[in-house]
């Protein structure tokens, strides 16, 4: 047996980054003769720790991804990068938090500790 460290502080403790409320949106789409269709949002409200990502981060990003801002997000919320069924599309998931849009680039399940790790880039204006 593997006795784990007790990590769920991390999520609430507001000295570590915890407790911070965010919502996030889920679009999907439908096909429509390989077209994508308009798309149904569906919001929810979570919280966790929101920390901007470091430079250790980034270096695991795509060389595009690395100009933009990043933030990491540990939260209970299962977070999704997008997925594809063939007639629905479901867009990575956007996030409301700190003033600001982020969209999900990656999402690292930490299943055993209870909570998933999301790399969010900034959301620019008129783009990604």
């Amino acid at each position: 047996m593997v006795l784990l460290p007790d990590v769920r502080e991390l999520l609430t403790d507001p000295d570590l980054g915890g407790g911070v409320s965010f919502i996030v949106y889920r679009t999907t789409h439908t096909r429509s003769y390989g077209h994508v269709g308009e798309g149904e949002t569906a919001t929810y409200t979570a919280a966790g720790n929101v920390q901007p990502a470091g430079s250790v981060d980034l270096q695991s990003m795509a060389d595009e991804d690395r100009r933009n801002e990043f933030i990491i997000i540990r939260s209970t919320f299962d977070f999704q990068t997008g997925q594809d069924s063939g007639e629905t599309f479901t867009a990575a998931d956007e996030v409301a938090v700190l003033g600001r849009m982020w969209r999900v680039t990656r999402v690292e399940p930490w299943s055993p500790w209870g909570f998933t790790v999301a790399y969010a880039a900034l959301k620019v204006e008129g783009g990604e």
